[in-house]
């Protein structure tokens, strides 16, 4: 069962990884007690989703700096003056596909793996 937070509410995705965070707002700074929840959610479900977020690049890069140091650009694409927000490349080939791609994580391989 899901730890309770006060600052927001986990909604779990399955019984062994991932979580759905509801009633956080990461659009704008969050507070020290903020991020220390969220980093234990985190440590807790592994993979955290945050649905119906409008973040500009600037918003998403400062949000994921809350999560240690960015990685740069390598091998794939990078949205025009934000060398670590990576575009999708095709974006139309996962529309409406809901289950048979498998979950992975990009850039495991490097030398330092993103979190």
């Amino acid at each position: 069962m899901a730890k309770k937070y006060k600052s927001f509410k986990i909604k779990e995705m399955t019984a062994s990884l991932g979580a759905e965070v509801v009633g956080l707002d990461i659009t704008s700074k969050l507070s020290k007690t903020k991020l220390n929840e969220l980093h234990q959610a985190w440590l807790e479900h592994q993979v955290l989703f945050f649905r119906d977020q409008p973040l500009t690049p600037e918003q998403h890069v400062s949000f994921t700096k809350n999560f240690g140091e960015l990685q740069g650009p390598g091998y794939m694409p990078t949205l025009d003056g934000f060398p670590n927000v990576y575009v999708q490349e095709y974006p139309d080939l996962y529309k409406g596909i809901v289950s048979d791609v498998d979950w992975h994580i990009d850039a495991s391989f490097m030398k330092k793996p993103l979190k």
